[in-house]
């Protein structure tokens, strides 16, 4: 079991034996309240790694530069989003997209990472370089 289901697995007994306690019964609502808490938080974990990711041109993080955009995650942890540098022939483009690639996949809640670059003259190969590195 996954640490996510375990997480569930243990609030869902925690819930049912509080419900019984108190003569009511849990709402689903509130259990999947609770699970979009837990997504905020990985998407604050997620926004506060990539603000880390400073563009050395302009001394300015990524995410304040509005570099990445649509950020997704699932139910599963399952992350996706897009990053666009800052011109379509950025030269800092590779080792910006690799260090963004690096700094989300090190978070543990993270199981699956997509990035797709965008407005970029070389982003198909961009896009193949980071599908190869995540293996």
């Amino acid at each position: 079991m996954g640490e996510n289901e375990s997480f569930f697995a243990k609030l869902i007994i925690v819930c049912f034996y509080s419900s019984e306690k108190e003569e009511g019964i849990f709402s689903l609502t509130r259990l999947f309240s609770l699970k979009e808490s837990f997504i905020v938080s990985l998407k604050d974990k997620i926004i506060e790694e990539l603000q880390t990711v400073i563009d050395p041109e302009t001394t300015i993080d990524i995410i304040s530069m509005g570099l990445i955009k649509d950020l997704k995650i699932t139910p599963e942890n399952n992350v996706s989003f897009k990053f666009g540098p800052s011109s379509s022939v950025c030269p800092l483009a590779f080792p910006l997209a690799l260090e963004i690639q690096k700094k989300v996949s090190q978070i543990p809640e993270v199981n699956n990472l997509r990035i797709t670059v965008i407005n970029h003259q070389k982003a198909e190969e961009l896009n193949q370089l980071l599908q190869d590195e995540s293996g």
